[in-house]
Formats: structure tokens, C-alpha cells, sequence
């Protein structure tokens, strides 16, 4: 298991346009330390699919790693969108594909197999500067869901050259989440899965949210907190739900907005928000 971070490498070789290769690595980190590094890029002579020109390397024999393994795949689309759904094709560490400008690419799905939530992502985002991948982003959405409102993990837009990290949960909580943006694996792991898209500012109008480096608005208070937690919201709170990083329900609420967990552990905690409005709205909390 790596416990060490790798730093990032950067080799960019298109400052003016998408016929020329670009990539670039994204470290991802779980709670404990463990990383993992994926590498992303774009050639007007790559493909959607295993390139071993562009060194990529299937290994979709290989085991997941039982603590920590992230890998790029396409088994989403072949096990949530087909009548019988079956395996995909690869799985990879690095995955070159073509690019339109003006445009976006097809979303490349990131698969991630953790114990240790939350999983931190950085990279640099000073090299998307560029207006035909001022865009890009990374999300925790399918590209037919864009215009929805919320994800288990919490990762909704994040443009990637606005930021330069993110932290998010597992994309499923109980059922929730499960074929949407999870699936279970042959071993009967469960695998998150978020997306990495290369476009230019176009897609920020087409995803339909005004500022999509920030999700809906709701706080809670304290946070960190000593066991009672108020979630504070302008509509109407249904129900409150909350789960360990496991994935595990502790506690859920329907009368009101205020929720005890003093009888749990100290540690990271995941709320699901469910609102009057039919939205549903998810984080993560301290509780000491």
C-alpha cells in the first residue's frame, strides 16, 4: 500500500489548441494517507478506449486493492445502462482521449474502491487556463443527470481551474446511489464512481448552475460539534439522515432540523438532507 504522496508531474504541450497532447495527474488521497495517482489527457489521435500508444496499460485482471485503489474504467456504462448488465472493457491509470473545442469530451469515469473515507483529490489548476479547457471539471454526477441537484458523496461541480482540491464521500449511501453513480462489483465490492470532463466554458450554461464550483446551501452548526448538530437550510427539512463513513445509518430524524449523536464515536460523519422542495441535499460533519 503506498503510503507516501507523489507530487506532481505536469506535461502540458497545448497552450493554443486541442490537436496536441495534453496531460495531466490527479492525486487522490483516502483518510488514512494511502494515495493513488490517475493521469488524464486529451490527442487529436487517441480514442475513448485502451490506446497502448499512449502507454495505457488495461489491467482489469488485477484485483482491486482491498484498502485503497482508484483506477479509470468504463464498467459504469456497461453495468448501469445495459439491459443485462456486464463488465466493461479496461481499467486504467491513465487514459489519453480525443477533444472537440468547441465542446466537451466524453466524461471519463473515475472508479474508487476505499475503507478509509473521505477521499481528498488535488491537482494543479493553473494549467486550465486556457479557454478550451477553462471548463473542464470534475463531478460526481453522470452526464445524464447534470441538471439534478444532489449526489451521495457530495462532489457536485467542480471546475478545475477554480480550485485546486476537493474532498468528497463515498457516491452511495445504503441503496442510494447504487446504479446511478455505484456499482457492485463481481466480488461484491462497492465502487464510487465520479467523472472528469475536458470542455470549454460552454458547459458551465449546459449543466444549468450558475456557480458550479459550489453545491446548495446548507449549514450545520456546530461543526465541529459535541454530539447535537443543527442542519440549517431555507426550506422546509423532511428528514435527516446520518451515516458513518462506511456507509452505515447511526441516526435518522423527521421532526425537525436538530439530531443527537452523542451516543456515537468521534470521527467523520455523513448527513443526507432530505427537503420539503424533494431535494436532497449531503456533506460531512465533525463530531468530537
Amino acid at each position: 500500500m503506498k503510503k507516501y504522496l507523489i507530487f506532481l508531474v505536469i506535461c502540458v504541450a497545448c497552450a493554443r489548441g486541442f490537436g496536441q497532447e495534453f496531460i495531466f495527474p490527479i492525486i487522490f488521497q483516502d483518510a488514512v494517507g494511502n494515495t493513488d495517482t490517475l493521469y488524464f489527457g486529451y490527442d487529436e489521435n487517441a480514442t475513448d478506449s485502451v490506446d497502448s500508444a499512449f502507454d495505457e496499460n488495461n489491467i482489469i485482471n488485477t484485483p482491486y486493492d482491498p484498502v485503497f485503489d482508484v483506477r479509470i474504467s468504463n464498467e459504469f456504462d456497461y453495468r448501469s445502462h445495459l439491459s443485462e448488465p456486464t463488465m466493461g472493457s479496461f481499467h486504467l491509470k491513465r487514459q489519453i482521449v480525443p477533444i472537440n473545442c468547441p465542446g466537451y469530451s466524453t466524461p471519463i469515469a473515475i472508479d474508487i474502491k476505499c475503507q478509509n473515507w473521505p477521499v481528498t483529490a488535488t491537482w494543479d489548476s493553473t494549467i486550465w487556463k486556457p479557454d478550451c479547457r477553462a471548463g473542464s471539471l470534475i463531478t460526481g454526477m453522470p452526464s445524464g443527470y447534470w441538471w439534478d441537484v444532489s449526489v451521495p458523496g457530495g462532489l457536485y461541480y467542480y471546475v478545475l481551474a477554480a480550485i485546486d482540491s476537493i474532498s468528497f464521500t463515498a457516491n452511495y449511501i445504503g441503496d442510494w446511489g447504487i446504479g446511478s453513480s455505484a456499482y457492485i462489483a463481481d466480488n461484491n465490492d462497492t465502487i464510487s464512481v465520479y467523472w472528469v470532463v475536458f470542455s470549454d466554458p460552454s458547459l458551465r450554461g449546459r449543466v444549468g448552475v450558475k456557480d458550479i464550483s459550489k453545491s446548495p446551501r446548507l449549514k450545520v452548526y456546530p461543526n465541529p460539534g459535541f454530539g447535537q448538530f443543527e442542519f440549517v437550510t431555507k426550506a422546509m427539512v423532511e428528514e435527516i439522515r446520518i451515516y458513518n463513513v462506511q456507509g452505515k445509518e447511526v441516526k435518522s430524524e423527521k421532526i425537525g432540523n436538530i439530531i443527537d449523536i452523542s451516543n456515537q464515536p468521534a470521527g467523520i460523519y455523513i448527513y443526507v438532507v432530505e427537503l420539503q422542495n424533494q431535494k436532497v441535499l449531503t456533506g460531512k460533519f465533525m463530531n468530537f
